[in-house]
């Protein structure tokens, strides 16, 4: 992603020192979102999301080393704090568990096969 700071995650964008440690330079940002700028994280019509180009949000941007950086998927880091809130975000009791995969499937079934 190109930006007015150039290239997200390049070494050479930071000049500053990693804000965990504070021993090495920063080499990448918190992509926690923090922030929705409007409702579009509950649009359900994916056309609909590509017509408002996509989502709007704003991430955490703590800069950090690679060291104390929480990967967590494809060109995805959090910072500690933030890889902690992950860790027990996916952590709902069974009862809400149960009813959120009741819902997924419906509304998979309706993108797939419309609503009656």
């Amino acid at each position: 992603m190109e930006g007015s700071k150039g290239k997200v995650n390049d070494p050479d964008t930071f000049k500053n020192p990693c804000a965990i440690c504070h021993k090495r330079p920063a080499t990448r940002y918190c992509d926690y979102i923090i922030g929705y700028s409007d409702l579009q994280m509950f649009i359900r019509d994916f056309q609909q999301l590509r017509a408002n180009n996509g989502p709007d949000y704003e991430t955490c941007d703590v800069p950090m080393c690679d060291e104390c950086a929480k990967n967590i998927g494809r060109e995805m880091d959090f910072c500690p704090y933030h890889f902690e809130l992950y860790q027990k975000a996916k952590e709902i009791p069974e009862e809400l568990r149960k009813a959120q995969a009741r819902v997924k499937m419906q509304i998979n079934t309706e993108l797939l096969h419309g609503s009656d």
